[in-house]
């Protein structure tokens, strides 16, 4: 199973959203690309450009499940024959490969040992 998910890879925000799951990885993929082909904003200067890249390093979130594709928005600038990256955005769109299964034996959910109801040490109301 896939699952399209939208997350922000920087050190100081971290948000993540799943926007979709299928069984087809190529729907996917799809999915994924134009879901960043929207927040992709307009250039003003003919010399830059934005552009989708997918050879990506993630630098502070982790998935734990594997990456299939990644997409981010980068800027780049137009210099002779060559494209120069200027920045990329830190918010990624990817499709994550997830195991589906409920082979586990689970036990009924045990409210007793659920507890919402409290008061922080410091309270005087001991």
């Amino acid at each position: 199973m896939y699952a399209v998910v939208r997350y922000n890879d920087y050190r100081k925000e971290h948000d993540f959203e799943i926007i979709a799951t299928t069984t087809d990885v190529e729907y996917a993929k799809k999915i994924a690309f134009n879901k960043i082909k929207e927040n992709m904003p307009a250039c003003k200067n003919d010399d830059e450009l934005y552009k989708i890249e997918t050879d990506i390093e993630t630098e502070y979130f982790q998935p734990i499940n594997k990456e299939i594709i990644s997409y981010r928005i980068i800027k780049v600038k137009k210099c002779k024959n060559k494209l120069k990256k200027i920045y990329h955005y830190t918010t990624k769109y990817a499709v994550v490969e997830f195991a589906v299964g409920n082979s586990e034996n689970l036990e009924e959910i045990d409210t007793s040992l659920i507890c919402d109801d409290y008061g922080d040490i410091i309270d005087d109301d001991e």
